[in-house]
């Protein structure tokens, strides 16, 4: 508990799998804010945030470069700045963990020292108790589950897709016109082109050169390389 205040310090943690529309941060903004009111709602007090904007927590080997720094100052303490932590407010546990090796990291690092809570909007929970382990490992069951179902779904949709010959969705592929049928009239040819000069022994480097000195941008405006070549 801070002196001062009367009011326990903790670390405020937001994420977004993704925010391909906007790309405004919008979604992180909102659960720090939530968890701003929930924290003030709970005699606490928020020190520091961390927020990952459109970072998955399902898929292995994703990145979470603020989840990391979370880790690290629970661990030892504090933030980099000195302010202590007692403990982490989240909107929902799958916020913080959807995969079983996050889960142990996370309270190994929140239970690394005596005292400190785990807040979410329904409460403050021990995670030092029997209760409060099993209410994290049945969050996470539930999380996994859901990503099965969803990746299932989606695997469905697709296939069912291609199947009647609908094009996918997204940005529209390089070399195509927007309704994914029509040939681009430019792109398709230097496509066709490069095709052969490759068979040819051409090196995709070589034919990303050659695209950047003719001006070529990819269809979201990025200049071509060999990665987007290929």
């Amino acid at each position: 508990m801070d002196e001062s205040t009367g009011l326990i310090p903790v670390a405020s943690y937001a994420r977004t799998s993704e925010d391909f529309r906007q790309r405004d941060g919008h979604g992180v903004r909102y659960q720090l804010r939530i968890n701003e009111r929930a924290a003030h709602q709970y005699g606490c007090t928020v020190v520091a945030a961390y927020s990952d904007n459109g970072r998955s927590a399902s898929k292995a080997g994703a990145t979470r470069p603020e989840f990391d720094r979370l880790l690290v100052d629970l661990a030892r303490g504090h933030t980099g700045n000195g302010q202590r932590i007692a403990g982490v407010v989240c909107v929902a546990d799958d916020r913080l963990y959807r995969r079983a090796e996050d889960l142990a990291h996370f309270f190994a690092a929140l239970t690394s020292r005596p005292g400190r809570i785990y807040v979410d909007p329904q409460g403050v929970r021990d995670p030092y108790s029997q209760e409060g382990l099993l209410q994290a490992v049945r969050s996470l069951e539930a999380a996994v589950a859901e990503t099965r179902v969803r990746g299932r779904r989606l695997s469905d949709w697709h296939w069912a897709r291609a199947v009647e010959g609908v094009p996918h969705s997204g940005p529209r592929p390089f070399g195509w016109q927007e309704d994914r049928i029509t040939l681009h009239p430019v792109e398709a040819t230097l496509v066709e082109k490069a095709i052969v000069d490759r068979v040819g022994g051409k090196t995709v480097r070589a034919i990303a050169h050659e695209w950047c000195d003719l001006g070529v941008t990819g269809t979201r405006g990025g200049r071509p390389n060999p990665a987007t070549v290929t």
